[in-house]
């Protein structure tokens, strides 16, 4: 069900078109759209809800209160709306525990990933690591994932990033979870704490629960000052890894499929003074627990109970350009086609920044980079995961309808690059210099509207997209 369906269950009710119009634009809260330089749109700040269900369900609403809605609405400044927007808010979060616990479980199985999770704290009884989807908290001595903590719900979704980084600090059965940047504390530090829930089946169990954030001064800089004391004993795994001692331990690693391993490894001091390191592996779809004790030389390997499964995801909606530019769309929409012959592994969204445009003759010649990034949905993350940056010249022939691309000079590599630039743009020298020096930020620009465009046509509840640095959000 669409914006229009929703609108057209309003049609029974004695409701002037200027009032419906007002109680509508004031309950899906959209923005304005202009268009840009290059044909795309460019949304506003204002942000529409997104997920129909919720539209639904305020329809809903709205019908049931109709008859004396606008006028309630206005009698109480607004709230009536606002209560509405509330109930939205409320229904907004679609992903269950179980979603998250499976697309952290299963993040990089099929992407490329270099590394398993970074042990992020241990003790006893718990074993915690995460990535860009969330935490998992594990029981060690049930031997079983005993919850997870939606990190993307509190802005803490740094993981494999350049200057933010996700933190956690665990003491006993509390779990502190912050952002540091360059070894300062990065907004709210957020508290959550493992706690017994109701019996089932006559055993005891817990939970994870939210206590919220802490705020005391003091006590904030005391666990921070705590977390980085831990930082400074952290190992990695190649120190362990080239110790001579665990070679034939560590043999059926370097055998069979690739293993994953952890980047880092956690140290850990249990009751009875013994000194580990701790890392993770992946190998074979199966994650394995490794206690390394520098001392003796010994080594324990623990299979925990999580296992990478193929996960039967609803793939992305393809890109669909709705901008008004016809030549734009025409190269647009054969780019995405090149991508898909590539076997690209996410959704396409465009990359370009165009640097002129001229007519020769009946052809109609576009010059400029005309790459495109590959996205996967990690939660409410777009990540990159493949992409390109095309320098080329598109020969464009006029339609009754638009565009048609007849031809495309793209360049070499290695040697041929400048040679081959040079040799499209020669009858336009002046292009030259603008493929190797033109303005980067306008060209991020230009992405970051397609991908709003994208986000907004597919009521997609996306809030942020990750190239090679830190999330950013996609609407300000």
């Amino acid at each position: 069900m669409r914006e229009n369906d929703v609108r057209n269950l309003f049609e029974p009710f004695a409701l002037d078109e200027e009032k419906k119009e007002e109680l509508w634009t004031q309950i899906s809260n959209r923005g304005e759209q202009t268009e840009a330089e290059d044909g795309s749109l460019i949304v506003s700040k204002q942000r529409r809800l997104r997920g129909w269900h919720r539209v639904v369900a305020a329809a809903v609403i709205v019908l049931l209160l109709w008859g004396a809605g606008t006028a309630v609405n206005a009698a109480t400044g607004g709230n009536l709306v606002k209560q509405i927007r509330g109930w939205f808010r409320q229904a907004a979060d679609p992903q269950t525990e179980q979603d998250i616990v499976e697309e952290a479980v299963t993040i990089g199985s099929k992407t490329g990933e270099i590394y398993a999770p970074d042990i992020m704290a241990r003790n006893e009884r718990y074993l915690v690591f995460g990535n860009l989807r969330g935490i998992l908290v594990y029981d060690l001595q049930k031997d079983r994932l005993l919850g997870s903590i939606d990190t993307q719900k509190i802005g803490c979704a740094y993981f494999g990033t350049d200057r933010t980084h996700t933190r956690l600090l665990l003491r006993d059965k509390d779990i502190y979870v912050f952002n540091e940047s360059e070894g300062t504390l990065k907004g709210k530090l957020h508290q959550f704490r493992i706690r017994e829930k109701e019996p089932s089946d006559g055993q005891s169990e817990e939970k994870i629960v939210t206590i919220g954030t802490v705020t005391v001064k003091n006590e904030v800089a005391d666990l921070f000052r705590q977390w980085k004391k831990q930082e400074k004993t952290r190992d990695t795994f190649d120190t362990f890894a080239e110790d001579n001692a665990y070679t034939d331990t560590m043999g059926y690693l370097w055998r069979g499929d690739p293993a994953r391993y952890s980047r880092n490894s956690y140290p850990w001091k249990s009751a009875d003074g013994k000194k580990t390191l701790n890392f993770l592996t992946i190998q074979d779809g199966i994650y394995r627990l490794y206690e390394c004790n520098r001392k003796d030389k010994k080594l324990a390997v623990h299979r925990l109970c999580l296992t990478v499964e193929e996960r039967k995801s609803r793939p992305l909606p393809e890109f669909r350009y709705t901008g008004k530019d016809r030549a734009l769309a025409a190269i647009i929409s054969y780019q995405q086609e090149q991508y898909k012959e590539k076997e690209g592994q996410g959704c396409w969204i465009p990359d370009f920044i165009i640097f002129k445009r001229v007519w020769e003759g009946d052809q109609y010649l576009v010059f400029g980079y005309f790459g495109g990034i590959g996205y996967r949905k990690i939660g409410n993350i777009l990540q990159c995961v493949d992409g390109s940056n095309d320098p080329a010249c598109f020969h464009l022939k006029k339609t009754a309808d638009g565009y048609q691309v007849q031809k495309v000079d793209y360049t070499g590599d290695g040697a041929f690059y400048g040679k081959g630039i040079r040799k499209f743009t020669r009858n336009y020298p002046e292009l030259y210099k603008k493929y190797f020096h033109f303005d980067n930020n306008k060209k991020k620009k230009n992405h970051l509207r397609y991908l709003q465009m994208y986000v907004k046509n597919n009521d997609l509840d996306v809030k942020y997209y990750m190239i090679s640095e830190d999330p950013v959000k996609i609407f300000k």
